[in-house]
């Protein structure tokens, strides 16, 4: 062999050996390299081209550092790892299970059932079935122990067939008051059931409470009531059924299924009390008496039920203009000569109850307090008309021997800036001879 010859040879050999050094660190470095996003993928494969000397990073069948036509287009579109959002485990909405919410499984808010947040009934908590609403403990079938509880449910509460279970003392408050809930929210829940409004002598009681074992609560009531042969007030109130009971399942319903039970009648004709005779609102009077005073007292007197008048202004709609004050009075007649029981109902259409002041003032000129400047009802979330303040209340301050027949007037005085309207009012007055 001629020295130009062997020349040559060591000469080829020398770029051989130097080309493959290159592809060897190239692709060592593409393996090591972190997901850092498509230019710098593109970058890669352009030092691979350069080190291959070809103009084209792919070919139909394999390139000078021997990646198929597939896997260099990976290379550059960023597929593999690169941080694209590609399916590649880095964290970009791919589909790697990275957390990421690709819809892997991960618990990374994709939408597949794995407690992340996507509202898939997985156990997230938001809000769509599942962990805050959908059962997660569904706890054993069958009947609960509990306590029952008395409570003054919110006066302006009016809707029927509402069943709740209270876990928190904000949510109680919301309905009744600033008053302490009966129960420890920490360990137990206070359900709560309002068949419906009920007039005096009438209430609910909780009888039965039974879990689904599927996250359901069923509540049991029983309705006690006077009977038929019973004669009454037109007023009714809210009647609040409560009881205690330790946490069953989680989470909460958030409502339940009430479930009548049988409840009982007092029976008028057979156990009514006689004509001026004590009676209570579980002691009612005999047929054609009616229990006077009780909205004032207990016992009352049972007294004939013909002393008692309802008096209605019917639709009205006079302005309560802005800082001024509206009276409007009702003129009585054909009851006794004094009260026993004084129930005023009114309906006020103003932006601002908390600015207004109402009294009733009787033919004897006793001006009694109604409504006086108290907090708004109107932020309560099951308030039936925001705008509208619905009064139906026994004021207090009637001595119960002041005429009855004459004048009553209704003052409306506002502090507002706002005018307003009195839609209606009414009296239901018990009367009695002096």
């Amino acid at each position: 062999m001629t020295r130009a010859a062997s020349s040559t040879i060591r000469d080829v050999s020398r770029f051989s050996l130097d080309q493959v050094s290159r592809l060897l660190a190239a692709a060592l470095l593409f393996l090591l390299t972190p997901a850092c996003g498509d230019d710098e993928s593109s970058a890669s494969a352009s030092a691979t081209d350069q080190t291959t000397g070809t103009d084209e990073s792919t070919t139909a069948g394999t390139t000078a550092g021997g990646l198929t036509e597939d896997s260099s287009s990976a290379t550059g579109s960023g597929t593999v790892g690169d941080g694209d959002g590609d399916g590649d485990g880095d964290g970009d909405g791919d589909g790697d299970g990275d957390g990421d919410g690709d819809g892997d499984g991960d618990g990374d808010g994709d939408g597949d059932g794995d407690g992340d947040g996507d509202g898939d009934g997985d156990g997230d908590g938001d809000g769509d079935g599942d962990g805050d609403g959908e059962c997660l403990e569904p706890g054993e079938p069958g009947a609960l122990d509990f306590v029952a509880y008395e409570g003054a449910l919110s006066e302006f509460f009016v809707a029927p067939d509402v069943g709740l279970v209270l876990t928190e003392q904000a949510a109680y408050q919301g309905y009744f008051g600033d008053q302490p809930a009966p129960v420890d929210f920490a360990s137990e829940w206070l359900v709560l059931a309002h068949p419906s409004r009920a007039p005096l002598g009438a209430r609910h009681e909780i009888v039965g409470l039974e879990s689904d074992g599927a996250c359901g609560l069923t509540v049991q009531y029983a309705a006690h009531s006077l009977g038929d042969s019973c004669d009454n007030f037109e007023y009714t109130r809210p009647a609040p059924a409560l009881a205690g009971t330790d946490i069953a399942f989680a989470p909460a319903p958030a409502s339940v299924t009430l479930q009548p039970a049988p409840g009982q009648a007092f029976d008028c004709e057979a156990d009514g009390a006689e004509e001026f005779e004590s009676c209570t609102e579980t002691e009612w009077c005999a047929p054609g008496l009616i229990c006077a005073g009780i909205t004032r007292f207990s016992p009352g007197l049972c007294m004939d039920a013909s002393l008692r008048g309802t008096f209605d202004s019917g639709p009205l709609n006079l302005e309560i203009a802005a800082g001024e004050s509206l009276e409007v009075p009702m003129e009585i007649d054909g009851l006794a000569t004094v009260d026993m029981d004084v129930i005023i109902a009114m309906t006020v259409e103003h932006p601002e109850p908390e600015a207004l002041t109402i009294t009733l003032t009787n033919p004897d000129s006793n001006e009694v307090l109604v409504w006086g400047q108290e907090p708004s009802p109107y932020d309560a979330p099951w308030y039936p008309e925001p705008g509208v303040l619905s009064l139906w209340r026994v004021p207090v301050g009637f001595s119960g021997d002041e005429s009855v027949n004459g004048t009553w007037t209704v003052t409306i005085t506002s502090a507002s800036q706002e005018a307003g309207a009195l839609l209606s009012w009414r009296l239901e007055i018990m009367s009695r001879y002096d």
